[in-house]
């Protein structure tokens, strides 16, 4: 029987540490071998706990679209988004998200993009990006 799919199914208290480690960022790996540490009769495989990950991804998304799915994402990892959507159809026609970490550094660089090219009476960077980053200046990150 130990081959078998139905021992290698999860116990409910299993699946509930399968879905609050997984909150935690622990491997698959990890979780199994916790899961194997504290039931030493436990024969579940690494699949099944691939397939539970799945299954509660899969619950926590349910009725949701790609886009509202994505958008959650960015906003739980603390990303600067900015959007724009059609007016007539309501159809998303530009999507840019930055970490805030890497818009700190992109700052930086820019700043000094921005003071060479005002050396030279050009402001070439602003054809670059200028609205986006004029909104993403006025943002509070």
């Amino acid at each position: 029987m130990e081959g078998h799919a139905f021992a290698r199914r999860l116990k409910e208290h299993e699946k509930q540490l399968v879905a609050d480690l997984t909150n935690m960022n622990v491997t698959p790996h990890d979780i199994l071998s916790i899961i194997k540490e504290r039931d030493e009769n436990n024969v579940s495989t690494l699949k099944t706990v691939y397939n539970e990950r799945l299954k509660l991804r899969s619950s926590r998304n349910y009725g949701k679209t790609p886009m509202q799915v994505l958008m959650e994402i960015l906003n739980e990892k603390h990303f600067v988004t900015d959007f724009s959507v059609n007016s007539i159809s309501n159809e998303l026609e530009n999507l840019f998200f930055i970490h805030p970490r890497s818009l700190e550094y992109m700052e930086g660089i820019f700043t000094r993009f921005d003071y060479r090219c005002n050396i030279q009476d050009q402001q070439i960077w602003y054809a670059f990006c200028s609205d986006c980053w004029h909104n993403f200046n006025q943002q509070d990150i």
